[in-house]
C-alpha cells in the first residue's frame, strides 16, 4: 500500500518535478546523441545533406508531439522542417528537401491516422524507421476552468481526451486544430481558449498548465513512421510494411492472408481504406514481423502477390519498443 501524499495539490507538484526531470534528462540525452547522428541517419536509412545534417519534415509547428518524436530520434543535431500537413511532410521527402520525415500514424488508444494511411499509395518514399512516444496530453490556458469557452486541438488529441472533456468541460465548443502545438500558439493570445498539448508546448508559448494529464488512459502511446529514401539492413527484430489492393474475388483476402500464416509470419496491424479510384474499392495496409529480405518473408510476398492486383513494399526497418 502507498504511504507517499494523497493531496492532489502535492501530487501534482511531484508530478511536476518529475516532468522538469524528464525535460533535463531529454536535453542531455540530445547533446549526447550529437555526436552519434551521422551513423544514425545511416542506420536508419534517413540519408544526410553534403553538410552531414540530417533534415527532418515534422507536423508542426514547433513543440508539437512529432517534434519531440523527431527529437527523440536524431537529436538537437538535426535540422526540423516543420509542416502544416501531413501531405506536405511526404512531399518534402520526396522531392529532397527533407532527408526524412516524421508522421504519426496510430495511437494506442484512439486508432490510426486516415491522413498519413492515405498518402502511402501515391508516395515514393520508404518507411526506414518507427518511433513510440508515450503521449501526456495537459490542459493549457491563461484562465481558469470557469474562463474557458474553447477547447482547440488534434483531432487525435481530443479523441484521447474525450472522457475527460465530457466530466470536466462539457460547456466548452471543441476546436479541431491541425496539431497541438498549433492549439497552444492559438491558446497563448486568448484567455478563454484552452489548448490540449504537451509540458513541452506549454514552456514553448508560454501558456501555463491547468490541469496535467487529462488523457483518458495513463497506457497512451502514439507510433510514428520515419520516411527515408533507403532501406535498413535486417537486425533481428524487424518490421515490414505493405499495401495491398486484393483482387475483387471471393476469398481473395482470405487467401492473401493465409499465406502469411503458412509460412509462420505474424501480423501486427491490418488496415483498411478506401482506394478513391473506383467506389467500394479498397487499400489494404499490414505490418508484419521480419525484414522483406529474409528468405521466409520473400516466399511469403511471393505468394501473397499471386492473389493481389497490387503488392507494395513500404520499407522494411527495425521494431520500436514503448518507452519506459
Amino acid at each position: 500500500m502507498s504511504t507517499g501524499p494523497t493531496n492532489p495539490d502535492e501530487l501534482r507538484g511531484q508530478i511536476a518535478q518529475i516532468d522538469d526531470q524528464v525535460l533535463a534528462l531529454t536535453r542531455q540525452r540530445s547533446e549526447l546523441t550529437r555526436v552519434l547522428a551521422s551513423t544514425q541517419a545511416a542506420a536508419t536509412g534517413a540519408g544526410a545533406a553534403d553538410d552531414g545534417v540530417v533534415s527532418v519534415a515534422f507536423l508542426g509547428p514547433a513543440a508539437s508531439f512529432a517534434h519531440q518524436a523527431a527529437l527523440a530520434r536524431f537529436g538537437d543535431v538535426a535540422e526540423v522542417l516543420p509542416q502544416t500537413t501531413i501531405a506536405a511532410i511526404f512531399t518534402a521527402v520526396e522531392a529532397g528537401v527533407a532527408s526524412c520525415g516524421v508522421v504519426p500514424v496510430e495511437n494506442s488508444t484512439y486508432g490510426t491516422v486516415s491522413d498519413t494511411f492515405d498518402m502511402f499509395y501515391q508516395t515514393s518514399a520508404n518507411i526506414s524507421g518507427e518511433i513510440r512516444l508515450r503521449i501526456h496530453h495537459h490542459l493549457l490556458s491563461h484562465g481558469g476552468f470557469d474562463d474557458l469557452e474553447e477547447i482547440c486541438s488534434h483531432p487525435q488529441a481530443l479523441g484521447q481526451c474525450r472522457q475527460w472533456l465530457q466530466r470536466h468541460l462539457p460547456h466548452c465548443q471543441l476546436t479541431e486544430t491541425s496539431s497541438t502545438a498549433e492549439a497552444a500558439r492559438r491558446a497563448a493570445s486568448a484567455k478563454k481558449t484552452g489548448a490540449l498539448a504537451s509540458k513541452l508546448a506549454a514552456d514553448w508559448y508560454g501558456v501555463p498548465v491547468v490541469q496535467e494529464n487529462v488523457e483518458d488512459s495513463s497506457d497512451n502511446f502514439t507510433r510514428f513512421l520515419v520516411l527515408g529514401r533507403d532501406i535498413p539492413e535486417p537486425t533481428g527484430d524487424d518490421k515490414t510494411s505493405l499495401l495491398l489492393v486484393i483482387e475483387d474475388r471471393v476469398g481473395a483476402l482470405f487467401d492473401a492472408l493465409e499465406a502469411f500464416k503458412k509460412n509462420g509470419i505474424n501480423l501486427s496491424l491490418i488496415e483498411s481504406r478506401p482506394s478513391r479510384l473506383k467506389s467500394w474499392t479498397y487499400y489494404f495496409f499490414i505490418d508484419i514481423a521480419g525484414h522483406a529480405s529474409e528468405a521466409c518473408c520473400r516466399k511469403a510476398l511471393d505468394e501473397v502477390g499471386t492473389h493481389c492486383e497490387t503488392l507494395k513494399c513500404l520499407g522494411s526497418y527495425p521494431r520500436a519498443q514503448d518507452p519506459a
